[in-house]
C-alpha cells in the first residue's frame, strides 16, 4: 500500500481520490445521502498504543479530508477498535483477523451513535408515505387506483 499510495500525488493516489470524489458527486446528484466508515485492520500494530501510528493511517486521513471537503460524514473506527497490540478477542477466530463479534458490536454501536438519527429520519420519510398509502388502500375495500381490494370482508372494517 505504501508503494502505491504513499505519495499523495502518485497516479494511484490521484485515481483513488478522483474515484471517491466521483462517487460522492454521483450520490449527491441522485439525492442519495452518503456516509463513510473507516475500519482499520485488526491485526495491525499500534506502536505505544498510538492510533496515529497505524500503518495505513495516512490513507484514512486522506479519506477523512476528502469527506470533509465534500461535507460527507465520516466515522473513523480507529479510536474505537485500535488496541495497543493486536487483540485476537476482536478477530473472527484465532486464525482469521477479520472482525469478529466484539469488533462488530463495537463498530455497530459507533455507527448507531454517528448515523442513527439520520437513518431514523430517512427511514421515517421513506416509509411514512408507503404506510399511509397502504392504510388508504384498504379503507372501505377500495384501493387508490379505484380497484377492489382483495382483503376478505369479514365485517370488521
Amino acid at each position: 500500500m505504501n508503494e502505491r499510495f504513499g505519495d499523495p500525488e502518485s497516479a494511484d493516489s490521484i485515481a483513488g481520490r478522483e474515484a471517491l470524489e466521483s462517487f460522492f458527486g454521483l450520490a449527491r446528484d441522485a439525492g442519495v445521502p452518503v456516509g463513510m466508515v473507516l475500519f482499520p485492520e485488526l491485526d495491525a500494530e499500534y506502536p505505544d498504543g498510538r492510533i496515529e501510528d497505524y500503518r495505513l493511517g495516512f490513507l484514512m486521513d486522506r479519506v477523512r479530508a476528502i469527506c470533509k471537503l465534500h461535507d460527507v460524514p465520516c466515522l473513523d473506527l480507529r479510536a474505537v477498535l485500535a488496541p495497543s497490540e493486536p487483540d485476537r478477542k476482536m478477530w473472527a477466530n484465532r486464525l482469521d483477523s477479520h472482525p469478529g463479534r466484539l469488533a462488530n458490536d463495537l463498530a455497530a454501536t459507533a455507527l448507531i451513535e454517528q448515523f442513527g438519527a439520520q437513518w431514523q429520519v430517512a427511514a421515517l420519510a421513506l416509509h411514512a408515505p408507503l404506510g399511509q398509502a397502504k392504510a388508504d388502500e384498504t379503507k372501505g375495500g377500495r384501493r387508490h387506483d379505484g380497484g377492489e381490494s382483495h382483503a376478505p370482508d369479514d365485517g370488521r372494517r
